[in-house]
């Protein structure tokens, strides 16, 4: 009896063994899934591992004002389709020049005109010519015969008188704001230097 006894005590100290092993197995295998899992979880990009509400990106920046009408504002036919609107050129300075495709004076203006957009349009600056005439031909005929490479608008009567001008040709300087801060009835060469020099005024 004492015999059995003892080997009962044999093999349960045995079983307890065994299972003490096995549980120490088992809780290194688990802390080793865990490393792995940190080691993972570390490796992820936090795209990855963050909830999607914190990964949600806020871009902030100058917040972009709507354009604001002044007494300068105007919106015509572009001589090659669709429309010429001032506000489309919201934040950028602009010369704008009326003329006529019969008038002497306009003709002397554009050769400089298109120089100066050539200058300086990589910095920034805009020209607009606006033909007093209604007909689109008389734009196109202007602008194709001296190459001008700027946008035209045609049927710009109404808005020049807006302008309060005396004829053509009648240059003006906006800001980027679209206020005036120069301009020049008619043109002659001796213009040149002052228009330049407002130019370089509107660019800083």
């Amino acid at each position: 009896m004492k015999t059995l006894k003892q080997t009962n005590l044999l093999i349960l100290a045995a079983i307890m063994c065994a299972a003490i092993a096995c549980a120490k197995e088992n809780k290194e295998t688990g802390n080793s899934k865990k490393e792995i899992q940190v080691s993972t979880q570390k490796g992820k990009k936090m795209s990855e591992t963050t909830p999607a509400y914190k990964r949600k990106i806020i871009k902030t920046g100058k917040i972009k004002t709507p354009y604001q009408k002044k007494e300068t504002y105007f919106s015509l036919p572009n001589r090659n389709g669709g429309t010429i609107d001032l506000a489309n050129y919201a934040d950028k300075p602009v010369i704008l020049i009326f003329f006529a495709e019969y008038c002497h004076y306009c003709k002397k203006a554009a050769p400089f005109m298109k120089e100066i957009y050539d200058t300086y349009m990589d910095k920034g600056l805009i020209i607009l010519g606006v033909s007093v005439d209604a007909n689109k031909d008389s734009a196109n005929k202007f602008a194709n015969e001296r190459n001008l490479n700027f946008p035209i608008a045609y049927d710009g009567a109404t808005i020049s008188r807006q302008y309060k001008t005396r004829g053509v040709p009648y240059i003006f300087i906006f800001n980027n704001k679209h206020e005036i801060m120069d301009f020049w009835a008619g043109y002659d060469k001796s213009f040149d230097a002052e228009i330049i020099e407002t130019i370089a005024e509107v660019l800083k």
